[in-house]
């Protein structure tokens, strides 16, 4: 779907590139062109990089290793997209088809706002976050970092959810939720609170 975004922008696209020895399902429209080792064989200033990733920690190892190698991250927007011209969004950041991202809005690096999410007016989305499609965030919502906006879920005006956490799909969020919290239902009601935040050092690349 990224790479699909990325050609819709007119992007030409040389093809995945995966650690894994093999990514067949890829191979029918891109090539694989090899892992880190081909990357790193590659002139800096000689493309741009997309992050087609969808696990937040994993995405954010990703780019931080594709950022400290001196490689430039694309910002994608699909032409289907509608975006305010007075909205922010981030380096690596990915706005799918039917999304709406309206005026005022912080957009963060790395973000995925994925097919028909609405982001409405005010709002705040941290770094490496996940939109999932059909959400909604009401006016003046944050939502901090490597979070998860389920699959039509609704956050309710000016209410925060706090980073690490997850709303599950099709809840409806009428109260705050905190950092490192599972939040399902109609009203969202936490289920689960991480005693302490998630290890990111077991998501990076360069094990």
């Amino acid at each position: 779907m990224v790479a699909d975004v990325a050609v819709d922008s007119g992007y030409s696209v040389l093809g995945m590139v995966d650690d894994r020895a093999k990514v067949p399902r890829l191979e029918i429209t891109f090539p694989f062109l090899g892992g880190r080792d081909w990357l790193l064989s590659q002139g800096r200033d000689e493309f741009f990089c997309a992050l087609g990733v969808g696990d937040n920690l994993a995405r954010k190892a990703i780019a931080r290793f594709l950022l400290a190698e001196g490689f430039v991250l694309a910002t994608l927007i699909s032409r289907f997209a509608v975006i305010s011209p007075f909205a922010k969004l981030g380096s690596g950041t990915v706005v799918m088809p039917c999304a709406a991202v309206n005026c005022s809005t912080a957009i963060g690096d790395g973000v995925i706002v994925n097919t028909g999410a609405v982001v409405e007016h005010d709002c705040k989305v941290r770094d490496y976050t996940h939109l999932a499609p059909n959400s909604t965030l009401g006016g003046g919502v944050e939502v901090g970092e490597s979070s998860l906006v389920g699959i039509g879920a609704t956050v309710m005006p000016y209410l925060r959810v706090g980073s690490h956490s997850i709303v599950g799909a099709g809840s409806l969020v009428s109260r705050a939720i905190p950092d490192y919290a599972t939040a399902v239902g109609v009203p969202a009601r936490i289920m689960r609170r991480a005693a302490q935040p998630p290890r990111e050092d077991n998501q990076e690349i360069d094990r």
